[in-house]
């Protein structure tokens, strides 16, 4: 059969609920993933999320605190059940 392979990651989320994309966190939305592997850094490098499950999101915390506005980068790693990888990075912007 044939997996239809596509990854969804917002490109920027406001999780207090004032503006754009509001209440959503980062998060894949992937089809077809045998397993997967999310990691958010902040622009000097330090790891503030990591995950491994699509039900987990990033809220813009890091250790329990709200981040400030500013532009984040992710690296998403994905093994699809077929055996295709997706291997990507980018940027997302969070917005308070």
């Amino acid at each position: 059969y044939e997996v239809e392979a596509w990854v969804y990651l917002p490109n920027a989320f406001t999780p207090n609920a004032s503006g754009p994309n509001q209440n959503e966190g980062v998060k894949a939305i992937i089809s077809g993933e045998k397993t997967m592997e999310l990691i958010v850094f902040d622009r000097w490098g330090e790891l503030v999320f990591e995950t491994t499950s699509m039900s987990e999101e990033w809220n813009g915390q890091y250790k329990g605190k709200d981040m400030n506005t500013g532009i984040f980068v992710y690296t998403l790693y994905v093994l699809m059940i077929d055996g295709n990888e997706i291997d990507e990075s980018g940027n997302v912007t969070l917005v308070r």
